[in-house]
């Protein structure tokens, strides 16, 4: 996960995961151990919300500044974003239902009535692929207790995200697509099948589809760039023109390159 700069991931330390950062510039530091963190996300406060693989997919809550660290939710949580003091997941003990977390009192509900795959936030509303329609793209106004459901496109999706406006997908096909949040569709010049993929807003970063390698599509001159020639990787983020890259043959290992 990307926070204004700033890189939370999780890594593999002596025979065990962890939960690490890395800000520009600086070595990489170690947060949280003997925890598998997936779907992070941050409050922008100095508190990171996960998943965790080794605790039933519990979400935790763990602070930067103390090293205090809780359980937010017992539910098996997927798919995390925070919207206006509420943690937003998918539970999927409960079929994959959206539900919701206030932060300050810990309260749970389930919010959405529909099975969410993949979600993103513009920081107003939430999106995510509903896998009770056909993986279609939806929107969903934040009001109250009553969202307002819009679905914006007809095609099987994938990997969802949400960068300056665009939403950023991909299609039956594994190609890139995009969209604004009305759901109009906007051209992407890319024909690499991606398996993940992430933004700054300027690259999009993709992990092929079948070969695992590493590339990154430029949203302003619509060019593609292959990254570390043969090096395969599990997954890859982007911060500030450098992609940090999880080797797929070593997970203790990170590759990064610079693409500015």
């Amino acid at each position: 996960m990307n926070a204004n700069g700033t890189l939370y991931y999780r890594t593999y330390k002596n025979s065990g995961y962890s939960l690490a950062k890395r800000e520009p510039g600086k070595a990489e530091e170690i947060l949280w151990i003997e925890t598998r963190p997936a779907f992070l996300t941050t409050d922008g406060n100095g508190n990171i919300y996960f998943s965790d693989g080794q605790n039933a997919n519990k979400i935790l809550q763990i602070n930067e500044n103390t090293g205090e660290g809780r359980i937010i939710s017992d539910n098996c949580g997927l798919y995390l974003c925070i919207i206006d003091g509420f943690l937003y997941y998918t539970n999927h003990d409960d079929r994959d239902r959206v539900y919701r977390v206030n932060l300050s009192t810990l309260e749970e509900e389930r919010y959405i009535q529909a099975a969410a795959f993949e979600t993103a936030t513009d920081g107003k509303n939430l999106y995510f692929i509903n896998g009770d329609d056909n993986f279609n793209v939806y929107s969903a106004k934040i009001s109250g207790d009553s969202p307002e459901l819009t679905r914006l496109n007809e095609e099987n999706s994938r990997s969802l995200c949400y960068s300056n406006g665009m939403l950023i997908y991909t299609g039956e096909d594994g190609r890139l697509r995009a969209m604004n949040t009305a759901g109009r569709q906007a051209e992407m010049n890319c024909s690499v099948k991606a398996r993940g993929l992430t933004t700054d807003g300027k690259w999009v970063v993709i992990v092929e589809e079948e070969t695992h390698r590493v590339c990154a599509y430029n949203l302003d001159t619509e060019s593609t760039v292959s990254l570390g020639g043969d090096n395969r990787a599990s997954y890859a983020w982007v911060s500030e023109g450098t992609v940090y890259a999880v080797s797929y043959s070593d997970i203790s290992a990170v590759n990064t390159y610079d693409i500015e």
